[in-house]
Protein backbone atom coordinates (compact mmCIF):
# COMPACT_ATOMS: atom_id res chain seq x y z
CA UNK A 1 0.00 0.00 0.00
CA UNK A 2 1.42 3.23 -0.92
CA UNK A 3 1.80 6.00 1.94
CA UNK A 4 -0.78 8.52 2.24
CA UNK A 5 -0.52 12.30 2.19
CA UNK A 6 -3.20 14.88 2.96
CA UNK A 7 -3.52 18.61 3.75
CA UNK A 8 -4.58 19.94 7.18
CA UNK A 9 -5.54 23.63 7.90
CA UNK A 10 -6.55 23.71 11.30
CA UNK A 11 -7.64 26.80 12.81
CA UNK A 12 -10.17 27.94 15.65
CA UNK A 13 -13.60 26.29 15.60
CA UNK A 14 -16.24 28.02 17.13
CA UNK A 15 -19.65 26.33 17.21
CA UNK A 16 -22.95 28.62 16.66
CA UNK A 17 -26.16 28.36 16.62
CA UNK A 18 -27.90 29.91 13.59
CA UNK A 19 -30.74 32.53 14.43
CA UNK A 20 -32.81 31.22 11.30
CA UNK A 21 -35.56 28.49 12.60
CA UNK A 22 -35.62 26.68 9.31
CA UNK A 23 -34.04 23.61 7.47
CA UNK A 24 -36.70 21.86 4.99
CA UNK A 25 -40.85 21.43 4.67
CA UNK A 26 -42.06 18.61 6.59
CA UNK A 27 -38.09 18.50 8.48
CA UNK A 28 -37.46 18.94 11.84
CA UNK A 29 -33.75 19.79 13.86
CA UNK A 30 -34.06 18.29 16.99
CA UNK A 31 -31.00 18.91 18.86
CA UNK A 32 -30.59 17.63 22.47
CA UNK A 33 -29.14 18.64 25.79
CA UNK A 34 -26.21 15.81 26.68
CA UNK A 35 -25.67 12.33 25.69
CA UNK A 36 -26.23 11.08 29.81
CA UNK A 37 -26.21 7.17 30.46
CA UNK A 38 -25.08 6.47 26.78
CA UNK A 39 -23.96 2.88 26.72
CA UNK A 40 -20.94 3.96 24.77
CA UNK A 41 -17.40 5.17 26.00
CA UNK A 42 -14.45 7.03 25.28
CA UNK A 43 -12.38 5.10 26.87
CA UNK A 44 -13.39 1.91 23.89
CA UNK A 45 -13.76 3.57 20.95
CA UNK A 46 -13.62 0.72 18.77
CA UNK A 47 -17.47 0.47 20.32
CA UNK A 48 -18.75 3.29 17.95
CA UNK A 49 -15.54 3.76 15.37
CA UNK A 50 -14.01 1.62 12.91
CA UNK A 51 -10.53 0.15 13.37
CA UNK A 52 -9.21 2.61 10.34
CA UNK A 53 -10.44 5.34 12.39
CA UNK A 54 -8.98 4.33 15.66
CA UNK A 55 -5.66 4.08 13.78
CA UNK A 56 -5.76 7.24 12.05
CA UNK A 57 -6.51 8.80 15.41
CA UNK A 58 -3.70 7.12 17.14
CA UNK A 59 -1.50 8.21 14.38
CA UNK A 60 -1.99 11.72 14.09
CA UNK A 61 -2.54 12.14 17.81
CA UNK A 62 -6.29 13.17 17.56
CA UNK A 63 -8.12 12.60 20.76
CA UNK A 64 -11.61 11.54 21.55
CA UNK A 65 -14.62 14.14 22.75
CA UNK A 66 -17.91 13.74 23.96
CA UNK A 67 -19.11 14.84 20.34
CA UNK A 68 -17.13 11.29 19.08
CA UNK A 69 -20.28 9.36 20.99
CA UNK A 70 -23.27 8.46 19.49
CA UNK A 71 -26.33 9.90 20.05
CA UNK A 72 -28.56 8.81 22.47
CA UNK A 73 -30.60 6.11 21.57
CA UNK A 74 -33.31 6.52 24.54
CA UNK A 75 -33.27 10.12 23.43
CA UNK A 76 -34.07 9.20 19.89
CA UNK A 77 -36.81 6.85 20.75
CA UNK A 78 -38.77 9.03 23.26
CA UNK A 79 -38.92 11.54 20.52
CA UNK A 80 -40.56 8.71 17.67
CA UNK A 81 -43.28 7.80 20.41
CA UNK A 82 -44.77 11.43 20.53
CA UNK A 83 -46.50 10.99 17.68
CA UNK A 84 -46.54 10.37 13.72
CA UNK A 85 -42.88 10.93 12.87
CA UNK A 86 -39.96 9.41 11.25
CA UNK A 87 -36.00 9.65 11.69
CA UNK A 88 -34.25 11.28 8.73
CA UNK A 89 -30.28 11.33 10.40
CA UNK A 90 -28.77 12.05 13.49
CA UNK A 91 -25.76 14.11 14.63
CA UNK A 92 -23.61 12.98 17.04
CA UNK A 93 -21.27 15.78 16.39
CA UNK A 94 -23.91 18.29 16.87
CA UNK A 95 -26.28 16.17 19.39
CA UNK A 96 -29.27 16.20 17.46
CA UNK A 97 -31.79 14.35 14.95
CA UNK A 98 -33.60 15.33 11.92
CA UNK A 99 -36.84 14.22 11.98
CA UNK A 100 -39.24 14.02 9.24
CA UNK A 101 -43.63 14.68 10.07
CA UNK A 102 -46.46 16.01 8.80
CA UNK A 103 -48.35 17.26 11.78
CA UNK A 104 -46.29 20.44 13.21
CA UNK A 105 -47.75 20.75 16.06
CA UNK A 106 -45.81 17.78 17.43
CA UNK A 107 -42.45 20.05 17.52
CA UNK A 108 -44.28 21.53 21.23
CA UNK A 109 -44.70 18.42 22.78
CA UNK A 110 -41.08 17.24 21.30
CA UNK A 111 -39.84 20.97 23.00
CA UNK A 112 -41.12 19.72 26.42
CA UNK A 113 -39.22 16.92 26.57
CA UNK A 114 -36.52 17.48 29.48
CA UNK A 115 -33.94 16.36 27.44
CA UNK A 116 -34.69 18.57 24.35
CA UNK A 117 -32.76 21.85 23.87
CA UNK A 118 -33.79 22.95 20.97
CA UNK A 119 -36.25 22.32 17.79
CA UNK A 120 -36.53 24.49 14.73
CA UNK A 121 -39.73 24.54 12.67
CA UNK A 122 -39.93 25.03 8.57
CA UNK A 123 -42.76 26.81 6.56
CA UNK A 124 -45.22 24.65 5.02
CA UNK A 125 -44.18 25.06 0.77
CA UNK A 126 -43.15 22.44 -1.95
CA UNK A 127 -40.59 23.29 -5.38
CA UNK A 128 -41.76 21.82 -9.07
CA UNK A 129 -38.71 19.33 -9.31
CA UNK A 130 -36.42 20.73 -11.37
CA UNK A 131 -34.99 19.66 -14.84
CA UNK A 132 -31.99 17.34 -15.03
CA UNK A 133 -28.02 17.92 -15.76
CA UNK A 134 -27.93 20.11 -19.74
CA UNK A 135 -26.38 18.27 -22.40
CA UNK A 136 -23.00 19.97 -23.81
CA UNK A 137 -20.79 19.87 -26.84
CA UNK A 138 -19.13 16.84 -27.83
CA UNK A 139 -15.40 17.28 -27.02
CA UNK A 140 -13.02 17.68 -30.17
CA UNK A 141 -10.29 14.57 -30.58
CA UNK A 142 -6.81 16.76 -31.15
CA UNK A 143 -5.60 15.24 -34.49
CA UNK A 144 -1.77 14.68 -33.63
CA UNK A 145 -1.00 14.33 -29.72
CA UNK A 146 1.98 11.80 -28.17
CA UNK A 147 1.48 8.24 -27.15
CA UNK A 148 1.22 9.01 -23.45
CA UNK A 149 -1.14 11.65 -24.52
CA UNK A 150 -3.48 9.30 -26.70
CA UNK A 151 -3.90 6.40 -23.74
CA UNK A 152 -5.71 10.12 -22.17
CA UNK A 153 -7.44 11.36 -24.74
CA UNK A 154 -8.78 14.78 -24.38
CA UNK A 155 -8.79 14.63 -21.08
CA UNK A 156 -5.37 15.01 -20.69
CA UNK A 157 -5.10 18.37 -20.01
CA UNK A 158 -7.33 18.81 -16.85
CA UNK A 159 -5.23 15.65 -16.01
CA UNK A 160 -1.69 17.25 -16.98
CA UNK A 161 -2.28 20.90 -15.94
CA UNK A 162 -2.23 19.55 -12.11
CA UNK A 163 1.04 17.28 -12.79
CA UNK A 164 -1.52 14.57 -12.30
CA UNK A 165 0.34 12.05 -15.03
CA UNK A 166 3.57 12.20 -13.73
CA UNK A 167 1.95 11.12 -10.32
CA UNK A 168 0.63 8.13 -12.92
CA UNK A 169 3.69 7.54 -14.10
CA UNK A 170 5.58 7.02 -10.80
CA UNK A 171 2.40 4.72 -9.70
CA UNK A 172 0.47 6.91 -7.75
CA UNK A 173 -2.96 6.35 -8.88
CA UNK A 174 -5.18 6.36 -6.06
CA UNK A 175 -4.49 2.84 -4.13
CA UNK A 176 -4.62 2.27 -0.60
CA UNK A 177 -6.82 6.25 -0.40
CA UNK A 178 -10.56 5.81 0.64
CA UNK A 179 -12.32 8.57 -0.84
CA UNK A 180 -16.17 10.13 0.15
CA UNK A 181 -18.14 11.69 -3.01
CA UNK A 182 -21.40 13.92 -1.59
CA UNK A 183 -23.55 14.89 -3.83
CA UNK A 184 -26.80 14.62 -5.94
CA UNK A 185 -27.05 11.25 -6.81
CA UNK A 186 -24.82 8.80 -9.54
CA UNK A 187 -27.55 7.85 -12.10
CA UNK A 188 -26.38 4.90 -14.13
CA UNK A 189 -22.89 4.48 -12.55
CA UNK A 190 -23.60 0.71 -11.50
CA UNK A 191 -24.04 0.59 -15.48
CA UNK A 192 -22.13 2.87 -17.39
CA UNK A 193 -18.66 1.27 -19.29
CA UNK A 194 -16.71 4.37 -18.21
CA UNK A 195 -16.65 2.51 -14.62
CA UNK A 196 -16.55 -0.67 -15.62
CA UNK A 197 -13.06 -1.22 -14.08
CA UNK A 198 -13.62 0.64 -10.93
CA UNK A 199 -17.03 -1.88 -10.63
CA UNK A 200 -14.70 -4.40 -11.46
CA UNK A 201 -11.80 -4.20 -8.96
CA UNK A 202 -14.47 -3.24 -6.24
CA UNK A 203 -13.63 0.32 -6.31
CA UNK A 204 -17.10 1.66 -4.93
CA UNK A 205 -16.84 0.41 -1.55
CA UNK A 206 -20.08 1.43 -0.35
CA UNK A 207 -23.29 3.51 -0.84
CA UNK A 208 -25.97 5.19 1.01
CA UNK A 209 -28.71 8.01 0.69
CA UNK A 210 -29.01 10.76 2.85
CA UNK A 211 -32.06 12.23 1.12
CA UNK A 212 -34.69 9.28 1.01
CA UNK A 213 -32.94 6.55 2.82
CA UNK A 214 -31.51 3.03 1.56
CA UNK A 215 -28.89 3.13 -0.75
CA UNK A 216 -30.90 4.00 -4.15
CA UNK A 217 -28.51 6.38 -5.46
CA UNK A 218 -28.09 5.45 -9.21
CA UNK A 219 -31.44 6.46 -9.47
CA UNK A 220 -31.04 10.33 -8.81
CA UNK A 221 -29.29 12.92 -10.77
CA UNK A 222 -26.45 12.87 -12.83
CA UNK A 223 -23.87 15.35 -11.18
CA UNK A 224 -22.49 12.92 -8.98
CA UNK A 225 -21.62 10.87 -12.67
CA UNK A 226 -19.85 13.48 -14.07
CA UNK A 227 -18.54 14.42 -11.04
CA UNK A 228 -17.29 11.07 -10.15
CA UNK A 229 -16.06 10.05 -13.93
CA UNK A 230 -13.39 13.50 -13.29
CA UNK A 231 -11.96 11.39 -10.49
CA UNK A 232 -12.16 7.50 -11.29
CA UNK A 233 -13.64 7.46 -14.83
CA UNK A 234 -11.97 5.07 -17.69
CA UNK A 235 -12.47 5.35 -21.73
CA UNK A 236 -9.63 3.89 -23.51
CA UNK A 237 -8.54 7.24 -25.50
CA UNK A 238 -11.00 8.93 -24.19
CA UNK A 239 -10.50 9.33 -20.18
CA UNK A 240 -8.68 9.02 -17.58
CA UNK A 241 -9.66 10.08 -14.29
CA UNK A 242 -7.33 11.37 -11.94
CA UNK A 243 -7.71 8.95 -9.37
CA UNK A 244 -8.56 5.90 -11.02
CA UNK A 245 -7.13 3.07 -8.39
CA UNK A 246 -8.84 4.65 -5.09
CA UNK A 247 -11.50 3.14 -3.18
CA UNK A 248 -15.00 5.46 -3.65
CA UNK A 249 -18.17 5.59 -0.92
CA UNK A 250 -20.94 7.43 -3.15
CA UNK A 251 -23.66 9.24 -0.64
CA UNK A 252 -26.18 10.99 -1.83
CA UNK A 253 -26.75 14.39 0.38
CA UNK A 254 -28.23 16.97 -2.32
CA UNK A 255 -32.29 16.49 -3.59
CA UNK A 256 -31.87 18.13 -7.06
CA UNK A 257 -35.85 18.82 -6.72
CA UNK A 258 -35.10 21.66 -4.06
CA UNK A 259 -32.55 23.47 -2.29
CA UNK A 260 -33.56 23.72 2.06
CA UNK A 261 -31.13 23.61 4.95
CA UNK A 262 -32.21 19.56 5.25
CA UNK A 263 -29.52 18.95 2.85
CA UNK A 264 -26.87 20.55 5.39
CA UNK A 265 -28.14 17.80 7.96
CA UNK A 266 -27.62 15.43 5.11
CA UNK A 267 -24.28 16.37 4.63
CA UNK A 268 -23.35 16.69 8.59
CA UNK A 269 -24.65 12.88 8.75
CA UNK A 270 -22.72 11.69 5.61
CA UNK A 271 -19.41 13.60 6.96
CA UNK A 272 -19.59 11.82 10.55
CA UNK A 273 -19.96 8.49 8.89
CA UNK A 274 -16.97 9.15 6.74
CA UNK A 275 -15.48 9.59 9.96
CA UNK A 276 -17.10 6.57 11.24
CA UNK A 277 -15.66 4.65 8.35
CA UNK A 278 -12.04 6.11 8.54
CA UNK A 279 -12.26 7.03 4.91
CA UNK A 280 -9.47 9.47 4.25
CA UNK A 281 -10.80 12.15 1.66
CA UNK A 282 -14.30 14.02 1.24
CA UNK A 283 -14.82 15.74 -2.17
CA UNK A 284 -18.15 18.00 -1.74
CA UNK A 285 -18.75 19.42 -5.56
CA UNK A 286 -21.90 21.33 -3.46
CA UNK A 287 -22.41 24.52 -1.67
CA UNK A 288 -24.58 26.44 0.30
CA UNK A 289 -26.22 30.11 -0.08
CA UNK A 290 -29.41 30.93 -0.91
CA UNK A 291 -32.85 28.67 -0.68
CA UNK A 292 -36.20 28.30 -2.03
CA UNK A 293 -37.25 29.57 0.97
CA UNK A 294 -35.95 32.97 1.69
CA UNK A 295 -36.34 33.07 5.51
CA UNK A 296 -33.58 30.50 4.95
CA UNK A 297 -31.22 32.92 2.81
CA UNK A 298 -27.52 33.36 4.48
CA UNK A 299 -25.96 36.50 3.74
CA UNK A 300 -21.96 37.07 3.02
CA UNK A 301 -21.26 37.85 6.20
CA UNK A 302 -22.43 34.28 7.18
CA UNK A 303 -19.35 33.18 5.10
CA UNK A 304 -16.79 33.20 7.97
CA UNK A 305 -16.21 29.79 8.62
CA UNK A 306 -17.86 29.61 11.69
CA UNK A 307 -21.66 30.44 11.49
CA UNK A 308 -23.46 27.79 8.90
CA UNK A 309 -24.00 24.29 10.17
CA UNK A 310 -22.35 22.87 6.99
CA UNK A 311 -19.31 24.25 7.34
CA UNK A 312 -18.71 24.09 11.24
CA UNK A 313 -19.05 19.58 9.80
CA UNK A 314 -16.42 20.32 7.59
CA UNK A 315 -13.53 21.98 10.42
CA UNK A 316 -15.13 19.11 12.50
CA UNK A 317 -14.26 16.50 9.75
CA UNK A 318 -11.00 17.93 8.98
CA UNK A 319 -10.06 17.82 12.47
CA UNK A 320 -10.53 14.52 12.55
CA UNK A 321 -8.03 13.77 9.94
CA UNK A 322 -10.40 13.94 7.07
CA UNK A 323 -9.02 16.34 4.10
CA UNK A 324 -12.47 17.93 2.62
CA UNK A 325 -12.06 19.78 -0.23
CA UNK A 326 -14.86 21.57 -1.53
CA UNK A 327 -15.46 23.60 -4.58
CA UNK A 328 -16.13 27.40 -4.97
CA UNK A 329 -19.27 27.41 -6.00
CA UNK A 330 -20.71 28.81 -9.44
CA UNK A 331 -22.13 31.73 -8.76
CA UNK A 332 -19.45 34.43 -9.83
CA UNK A 333 -22.02 36.00 -12.88
CA UNK A 334 -24.38 36.05 -10.22
CA UNK A 335 -25.77 38.56 -7.77
CA UNK A 336 -24.58 36.38 -4.88
CA UNK A 337 -20.94 36.18 -6.45
CA UNK A 338 -19.35 34.48 -3.84
CA UNK A 339 -17.62 31.09 -2.40
CA UNK A 340 -20.60 29.25 -0.71
CA UNK A 341 -20.50 27.22 2.75
CA UNK A 342 -18.69 24.89 3.67
CA UNK A 343 -15.68 26.56 1.34
CA UNK A 344 -15.77 29.53 3.48
CA UNK A 345 -14.38 26.99 6.25
CA UNK A 346 -10.77 27.58 7.69
CA UNK A 347 -10.03 23.83 6.84
CA UNK A 348 -11.55 23.16 3.99
CA UNK A 349 -9.54 23.00 0.82
CA UNK A 350 -11.81 25.93 -1.69
CA UNK A 351 -11.00 25.26 -5.18
CA UNK A 352 -12.22 27.31 -7.86
CA UNK A 353 -12.14 26.38 -11.43
CA UNK A 354 -9.78 27.60 -14.52
CA UNK A 355 -9.99 27.13 -17.87
CA UNK A 356 -7.63 24.96 -20.36
CA UNK A 357 -5.33 28.48 -20.19
CA UNK A 358 -5.17 28.52 -16.52
CA UNK A 359 -7.73 31.88 -16.76
CA UNK A 360 -10.45 32.04 -14.30
CA UNK A 361 -13.67 30.88 -15.38
CA UNK A 362 -16.28 33.49 -14.71
CA UNK A 363 -18.73 31.55 -12.68
CA UNK A 364 -15.98 30.23 -10.54
CA UNK A 365 -17.32 31.45 -7.17
CA UNK A 366 -15.38 34.86 -5.59
CA UNK A 367 -13.40 35.08 -2.13
CA UNK A 368 -12.20 35.70 0.32
CA UNK A 369 -14.60 34.86 2.88
CA UNK A 370 -16.13 37.18 5.08
CA UNK A 371 -13.56 37.25 8.07
CA UNK A 372 -10.58 37.68 5.62
CA UNK A 373 -9.55 34.03 4.46
CA UNK A 374 -7.89 33.54 1.11
CA UNK A 375 -10.46 31.73 -0.55
CA UNK A 376 -10.26 29.96 -3.01
CA UNK A 377 -7.12 28.11 -1.50
CA UNK A 378 -6.15 26.69 -4.86
CA UNK A 379 -7.63 26.63 -8.92
CA UNK A 380 -7.90 23.68 -11.05
CA UNK A 381 -9.57 23.12 -14.54
CA UNK A 382 -13.33 23.63 -14.08
CA UNK A 383 -13.76 25.01 -17.79
CA UNK A 384 -14.62 21.93 -20.36
CA UNK A 385 -13.74 19.29 -18.38
CA UNK A 386 -14.08 16.07 -20.01
CA UNK A 387 -16.57 13.71 -18.67
CA UNK A 388 -18.05 10.19 -19.09
CA UNK A 389 -21.49 10.97 -20.46
CA UNK A 390 -24.55 9.01 -20.11
CA UNK A 391 -24.62 7.26 -23.31
CA UNK A 392 -21.12 5.59 -23.04
CA UNK A 393 -19.56 8.27 -24.87
CA UNK A 394 -17.79 11.56 -23.34
CA UNK A 395 -18.61 15.37 -23.20
CA UNK A 396 -17.18 18.24 -21.65
CA UNK A 397 -18.94 20.22 -18.86
CA UNK A 398 -17.85 23.80 -17.23
CA UNK A 399 -18.44 24.23 -13.29
CA UNK A 400 -16.37 24.04 -10.51
CA UNK A 401 -18.15 20.78 -9.19
CA UNK A 402 -15.15 19.53 -11.73
CA UNK A 403 -12.38 21.31 -10.29
CA UNK A 404 -12.62 20.10 -7.12
CA UNK A 405 -12.82 16.37 -7.78
CA UNK A 406 -9.32 17.34 -9.71
CA UNK A 407 -7.69 18.41 -6.83
CA UNK A 408 -9.00 15.89 -4.07
CA UNK A 409 -8.00 13.15 -6.54
CA UNK A 410 -3.95 14.53 -6.83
Amino acid sequence: MKPKYALFLFGLLTILVPVNAQTAPGKYWVRFTDKDNSPYSLADPSAFLSPATVLRRAVLGIPYEERDLPVNEAYIQQVLATGDCTLHNRSKWFNAITIATADSTLLEVIAALPFVAETRAVVSWTQPEKGKYGNVPAMPRSAACSAFEKAYGPSFRQVEMLNGHRLHQLGFRGSGISIAVLDAGFWRTDLLPAFASLRARGGIAGVRDFVAGGTGVYNHSNHGTFVLSVMAGQIPDSLCGAAPDATYWLFRTEDSASEYRVEEDNWVAAAELCDSLGIDIINSSLGYSLFDDSLQHYSFADMDGNTTRVTQAADLAARRGILVVNSAGNSGNSAWRYITAPSDGDSVLCVGAVDANRVKMGFSGFGPSSDGDTKPNVCAMGGSCVLADLDSTIHTGSRTSFSSPLVEAM
